[in-house]
């Protein structure tokens, strides 16, 4: 288009990615002052609906990006044009008029190396963080898994537990070294549902008594005078407490 109506192949993001891809390849000649006044004839064009072709003025864009002195900015200006960036439609003839400028989609430049620099560098970054955190024993490293694997703690004030008594349940369920990984919390999940009271209700009432666990089948024992639960491997068939059981939430522990 040529009579300064919308552009509709410019977006901000295009044009970011297209000049730093140039930018990478032609690290040598870059320089502060050419992305700051880019950046700024961007947000003009922008703020003016992505017209075609919009003026420019010199001072108004020198206060933008701080540049005090006309032959530093008049230098950018022209290597962004020679670098097919800007398109000037009018130049100037005084202070008192605008340049009048239109933005170019420049495809000149290739996406390989910045990507190829960026992956490296990611790469390095990782491995510098994988430094930093690595734990000193095996048994450092099962706490460090698990806690980034699985947040039991967190999960349960997800699901309404209150902040106090998940807290108190994570201390039992560390003195009695049960695990909390993810199968353990569905199944949690599932025996909360099967009792028919709220989250908060359950863990409130396995912290009071002690208990790693939770299963709806202790609550119905102990609501029939029960203290524990029927252990099916219990030749005298009678109930085990289930504070000191090596099952939680229906499943065996390792």
């Amino acid at each position: 288009m040529d009579d300064g109506t919308f552009n509709e192949n410019l977006s901000g993001y295009e044009l970011s990615r297209d000049w730093f891809d140039w930018c990478f390849e032609h690290s040598d000649e870059i320089r502060p002052t050419h992305t700051a006044l880019y950046f700024f004839a961007i947000e003009h064009c922008n703020r003016l609906g992505w017209k075609e072709k919009f003026g420019f003025p010199t001072q108004m864009a020198m206060d933008a990006i701080g540049v005090k002195n006309w032959r530093t900015y008049s230098s950018a200006f022209e290597d962004i044009v020679n670098w097919g960036f800007f398109k000037v439609y009018k130049r100037s003839k005084n202070q008192y008029s605008a340049t009048v400028i239109g933005i170019v989609k420049n495809t000149k430049a290739t996406t390989r190396a910045l990507t190829k620099a960026m992956q490296k560098h990611l790469q390095k970054q990782s491995s510098s963080i994988a430094v930093i955190d690595k734990p000193y024993n095996k048994e450092t490293n099962k706490q460090y898994i698990a806690k980034n694997d699985f947040d039991f703690e967190s999960s349960l004030i997800g699901i309404g537990v209150e902040k106090s008594v998940a807290s108190d349940w994570m201390t039992v369920r560390g003195q009695k070294k049960a695990s909390n990984t993810k199968t353990a919390f569905n199944g949690l999940i599932k025996q909360i549902e099967l009792s028919g009271l709220s989250a908060n209700e359950c863990i409130t009432i396995a912290v009071e008594r002690s208990w790693m666990g939770f299963k709806a089948q202790w609550i119905i024992n102990e609501n029939n005078g029960n203290t524990g639960f029927k252990n099916k491997n219990n030749s005298g068939g009678g109930y085990e407490s289930p504070a000191n059981s090596d099952i939680f939430c229906g499943l065996k522990r390792d």
